[in-house]
This record gives C-alpha cells, sequence and structure tokens, in this order.
C-alpha cells in the first residue's frame, strides 16, 4: 500500500485523546452566563437592573477539541460605547482559556456591524477565510427529513445503534 496524504486543508486537524473526549462531553453539558447590573435608586430603594449579559456554552470540535461557543452577548443601548461589550467578551474568552479550550465559536448576522469589533478582538471569518460554511437545518426541515426517513425506511434501524 502507498502512504496516503492527506488533503492541505487537514494539517489544522488534531487529534485528542479518548479520555479528553469522554470528560469533555461530561462537562460541556450546561448553559452559562454572565450578566452586568447596575443599581438602580427607584423612590429611595435600591434594585439592581440587568445592563449586559453573554450566554455561552462548551462544545466539543472533532477537529480541534474543546471549544467555548458564544451564543449571544447584548448590552442594552444606553450602556453601548462602555466598554461594557468588550469586558463581556473578555470574560468569557477567559474562561474558555481557564476551562482548556481551544478555540471561541459564534455566529454573527452579515448585517450585523459588532463584526469589526469580533474582528478587533481576533476573530476570524471561517465562511470566507477558511472556506467552512455554517448550516442550520429548522424544525419542520428536521420532521419532513424524519417522516421521508420512516416513510422509506432508509436506515436498517436493528442493526444500526440509534
Amino acid at each position: 500500500m502507498g502512504s496516503m496524504t492527506l488533503p492541505e486543508t487537514s494539517r489544522d486537524i488534531n487529534t485528542t485523546t479518548r479520555l479528553e473526549t469522554r470528560e469533555t462531553f461530561i462537562n460541556s453539558l450546561r448553559w452559562e452566563s454572565l450578566q452586568s447590573v447596575s443599581d438602580v435608586l427607584k423612590m429611595g430603594d435600591s434594585c439592581a437592573k440587568l445592563i449586559g449579559h453573554a450566554l455561552y456554552f462548551f462544545s466539543y470540535s472533532s477537529q480541534r477539541g474543546r471549544t467555548i461557543y458564544l451564543e449571544d452577548i447584548y448590552v442594552t443601548p444606553e450602556y453601548r460605547g462602555s466598554k461594557l461589550g468588550s469586558a463581556l467578551f473578555d470574560k468569557v474568552a477567559k474562561k474558555g482559556i481557564e476551562t482548556g479550550c481551544v478555540q471561541m465559536d459564534l455566529v454573527v448576522l452579515n448585517w450585523n456591524p459588532a463584526q469589526i469589533f469580533y474582528k478587533r478582538k481576533g476573530a476570524t471569518d471561517i465562511t470566507s477565510e477558511k472556506n467552512f460554511n455554517y448550516y442550520s437545518i429548522d424544525r419542520d426541515a428536521m420532521e419532513h427529513l424524519l417522516a421521508y426517513k420512516y416513510k422509506h425506511t432508509l436506515v436498517d434501524t436493528k442493526s444500526v445503534n440509534l
């Protein structure tokens, strides 16, 4: 047999051990949120007002290892420009480093001006620069897929562990 040559795009693939994979899945089954609050005085009483949040979770890339996924970052309009969004973003990145993540992932709509912010923070648009495309299958499509699958028996479920 001849030697197998990996395509150039495979050069960045790192392997992880079975133990790392198992621990990552066990420890990744949760969402976390960073919240920023401001004290507000209301008729002599002090109460807290949510002024920003960052919602994230841990995931696993079969090519790279443990990742942290920034699902949402939001700052109320009156606090935008105060560097609160930057502080929340940095804290999510810090959490990723502290928990052994090899990358942070996020998705940004193509019209969102926050793309400039993320690029300044070191993010790479992998759609244009690394030839990745992000896909999503909505619920209707999933239901259609399953209805078709079971109607036409595409998979012998007796021989496949699902």
